[in-house]
């Protein structure tokens, strides 16, 4: 397949050495994909609420044909991407869906999340 033809799903956890470490990696990870894309300002980020996943967090990177051609760079490609981030113990989970914008939506990331988190749980 041709990388960013079509929607993703990557998830990974970091375990630390407790809930409060897990919490500050959690904090720094959710600042990280907050920031904007190197020498670009077509990517637009906003946060969403995570409400089935207890302290969880949501961000959403899109940058359309539109954006992309008023105020991007000629390399870059259209680009939606979810990701969530929860702690679970000593351990931080993420999960990013991506893919070209509309391919991928809130909901869906939303149900990944919360179908994984739902299997550390049991």
């Amino acid at each position: 397949h041709t990388p960013g033809s079509s929607p993703h799903v990557v998830s990974s956890f970091t375990e630390l050495e407790s809930e409060d470490g897990a919490t500050s990696a959690l904090d720094w990870f959710e600042t990280d994909s907050k920031k904007p894309c190197p020498m670009t300002c077509a990517t637009r980020i906003s946060a969403f609420d995570v409400d089935d996943i207890p302290d969880a967090r949501g961000v959403k990177r899109i940058a359309t044909a539109e954006d992309i051609e008023r105020v991007g760079r000629e390399d870059e490609r259209p680009a939606e991407e979810y990701w969530i981030g929860f702690t679970n113990g000593a351990f931080v989970y993420t999960v990013n869906l991506f893919g070209p914008p509309g391919s991928v939506s809130e909901e869906q990331a939303l149900e990944i999340a919360s179908a994984y988190h739902h299997r550390l749980s049991t």
